[in-house]
């Protein structure tokens, strides 16, 4: 296993190791994503969302912390 892997794997098991399950995002849940009247997020385990807009877009989306600040990556 690769350092960088089993770094990732190390932090998602002490920060997840209280739950009993851990949802992801699967490809028969964004295919049903249907717009609503306001945006809404579909979520993964890890921060990574799928924003659903009104109009219909899909706009990738995942939120992280640096220097103690909230950020948001956009794809």
């Amino acid at each position: 296993m690769q350092p960088d892997k089993l770094m990732v794997s190390l932090m998602v098991r002490t920060k997840y190791q209280q739950c009993d399950t851990i949802m992801t995002l699967t490809a028969t849940a964004i295919n049903a994503a249907k717009p609503r009247p306001k945006a809404y997020k579909l979520t993964d385990e890890l921060g990574l969302y799928l924003l659903v807009t009104p109009t219909g877009g899909r706009l990738w989306r995942m939120n992280y912390r640096f220097a103690n600040k909230q950020k948001t990556l956009a794809c």
